[in-house]
């Protein structure tokens, strides 16, 4: 009887596989590999290299980007500039002491007290236009006087002492008499000052005028020999024009090219190298342009 050829067949193909089943166990246990490594490998990707970041792409860390929070050491801050700070105004005893150099007497400024008078007074000894008893002053400005008035009779100047000190009531006279003249107060307020109100009555200030009389207490007298060496060298002596032109705003008065104020060789030669006009400026005080 013929042997059928196919379960032969299906023993040896099953032969087969076992064998190489049993292979594969052998050599997987030898070996430690795993057998899924042996059918499949994935390739490891390469590493991605970063590239690095531009300047204009950092922000936080870039000194020039955020100069409030890194500088370089040779960097400081610059500091804000301080504003000065602002004068304090004067004290309002400031300057009113009527036996101090620095005395200021305008139309907001009175003596102390209205009647005050000066405990010492003395009669220049130089040329005057006036009855001795109006020509008085402060020692201290008498002498200077006397120096200045020396001074310019050396350069061909002759100067004449038209007035000085006035008392509360001498004063008092005076206004009443431009009063008269210009028919007003108001008026003569430009002109003359009111009694207790008078830098006369300190003994500090004097008018001077011209030997010859010309231009006595005029406006002209800007313009003579006489005027024009007082502007020139009044400072050197210690004295300062009291009401100069242009200054009415400020001193409350018509200009006086004849009205001279002694303050001290300090406060004149100052001013006068300053180009400071009035006493008020220098000294630091509002104007008194009225009363």
């Amino acid at each position: 009887m013929t042997r059928r050829p196919l379960p032969h067949r299906k023993r040896q193909l099953a032969t087969t596989v076992l064998s190489v089943a049993l292979a594969v166990v052998l050599v997987s246990c030898g070996t430690g590999t795993n057998t899924a490594d042996l059918t499949s490998k994935a390739p490891i990707p390469a590493p991605q290299q970063t590239a690095p970041a531009s300047p204009a792409a950092s922000t936080s860390s870039s000194p020039a980007a955020n100069p409030s929070t890194s500088r370089s050491p040779s960097q400081s801050p610059t500091p804000a500039a301080k504003k000065p700070k602002p004068k304090p105004p004067p004290a309002p005893s400031q300057y009113r002491d009527p036996t101090r150099l620095n005395v200021v007497v305008n139309k907001n400024r009175p003596l102390e007290p209205l009647t005050f008078a000066p405990s010492a007074l003395t009669v220049p000894r130089v040329p005057l236009a006036t009855a001795p008893g109006a020509a008085k002053l402060r020692p201290d400005a008498a002498a200077a006087l006397e120096s200045m008035f020396a001074a310019a009779a050396a350069n061909g100047i002759e100067l004449t002492m038209v007035s000085g000190y006035r008392s509360y009531q001498d004063q008092a006279a005076t206004y009443n008499h431009w009063v008269a003249v210009h028919g007003s107060q108001q008026r003569a307020d430009g002109v003359s000052a009111r009694p207790g109100y008078s830098e006369h009555q300190t003994g500090l200030a004097f008018d001077v005028g011209q030997l010859n009389g010309a231009c006595t207490l005029q406006p002209c007298f800007r313009d003579t020999p006489a005027g024009q060496w007082m502007d020139e060298h009044a400072h050197r002596y210690g004295y300062i024009k009291r009401y100069p032109s242009g200054q009415t705003h400020v001193t409350g008065f018509q200009p006086e090219s004849w009205h001279f104020r002694y303050v001290g060789l300090d406060i004149s030669a100052d001013m006068h190298s300053r180009s400071i006009a009035t006493l008020e400026a220098y000294l630091g005080l509002p104007a008194a342009p009225t009363y």
